[in-house]
């Protein structure tokens, strides 16, 4: 077993591997915004991942090797002829700039989506309450486009064309 370790996460680079091959099959790259204000005439970004399994131990021990935060949700079939839990690990802001640089060589399915999310990542910074310049804004949705492209399974998707 290799004992190399990352000089800034101090993990193992097998456990970064690991985590980029879960990201790679479980995990998914967001990149949204919502309406905010009283009138609704600005946009809160959001970017994070996420991974999602049925398998509790998964996300314990992306909590306990990872910063992040992990939740539980339940699954019910269309008839609730069954339910079963559904845990998920999810990263976001200041986490993301620290680790997707580092995880980027490891991936392999997703390797575009984590481009994508550093680069509209460079463009966050405090802005306070003042109103984001509409060439970030532009980037931004550029970006967000650029990503459900990518994620999109449905063909004849707006972003798609």
């Amino acid at each position: 077993m290799s004992s190399n370790k990352d000089f800034k996460t101090g993990q193992s680079t097998t456990k970064l591997a690991y985590l980029a091959g879960i990201i790679d099959g479980e995990g998914c790259f967001y990149i949204g915004n919502v309406k905010q204000g009283k009138y609704g005439n600005r946009r809160q970004w959001h970017t994070l991942v996420k991974i999602t399994s049925c398998d509790k131990c998964l996300i314990d021990w992306l909590r306990n090797h990872f910063t992040g935060c992990s939740e539980n949700t339940y699954r019910w079939t269309a008839k609730k002829k069954f339910y079963r839990p559904v845990y998920s690990w999810t990263i976001s802001g200041k986490k993301l700039d620290y680790f997707l640089p580092i995880l980027l060589p490891y991936f392999v399915i997703k390797k575009e989506h984590c481009k994508i999310m550093i680069e509209i990542r460079k463009t966050f910074k405090n802005w306070g309450s003042k109103r984001i310049p509409d060439d970030i804004f532009a980037k931004r949705y550029d970006f967000m486009k650029a990503m459900r492209k990518i994620n999109s399974r449905f063909h004849g998707h707006t972003f798609k064309q």
